[in-house]
């Protein structure tokens, strides 16, 4: 048996994003987390049901909404479209088994990745990344936008303590990655 060595696509980064803890911002790359593109329809009560039973919490149906926890999470992207991140890799076999149907769950792990934002300059980060209104009286706690965030696109999470969540493809991991070092200078 081979030793695989599995990186996230900002592991290089890892080290600059630590030096600016302590400051009014802090960005931390998630560890590995499985990303799952499901569709189905919202009105099927069976394929509602299924799904709330095997990820444990329902699928959010309104707009920009997201459902879940820490370990797993449900993220609105359409009238029949959701994105699931999840740290148990069972899950999309668990799917496909409950899933009946007109349904597609499809494994898109490999190209996408999340980024986490604290500290008070997370909001000043985002509001000058962004042309969506990212005011806390706009934006509020369970919240999650797709939207342009320095001319790339990103699913921005606003999660309960406050924190964001930047969900990005993996081709701009890089390109996010420096613009958010470089968009934190002041702050640190």
């Amino acid at each position: 048996m081979s030793n695989i060595l599995v990186e996230t696509p900002l592991h290089h980064m890892a080290d600059a994003f630590m030096t600016l803890s302590g400051g009014g911002i802090n960005i931390h790359e998630a560890d590995m987390v499985s990303h799952l593109n499901l569709r189905g329809c919202a009105s099927d009560s069976s394929f509602m049901k299924a799904a709330q039973k095997t990820l444990g919490f329902a699928l959010p149906v309104v707009p920009n909404s997201f459902s879940g926890h820490d370990e797993s999470a449900a993220y609105w992207l359409g009238p029949d479209e959701w994105l699931i991140t999840t740290n148990d890799i069972a899950v999309e076999d668990a799917l496909r088994v409950a899933l009946k149907g007109h349904f597609a769950v499809t494994n898109i792990t490999g190209g996408q990745t999340i980024i986490s934002l604290r500290g008070g300059a997370s909001l000043e980060i985002l509001q000058k990344s962004s042309i969506y209104d990212f005011h806390p009286s706009k934006f509020k706690v369970g919240n999650c936008v797709q939207t342009t965030f320095a001319k790339a696109g990103a699913l921005v999470v606003k999660k309960a303590d406050g924190s964001f969540n930047l969900i990005i493809r993996r081709s701009f991991a890089d390109y996010i990655g420096r613009w958010l070092l470089d968009a934190a200078r002041e702050y640190s």
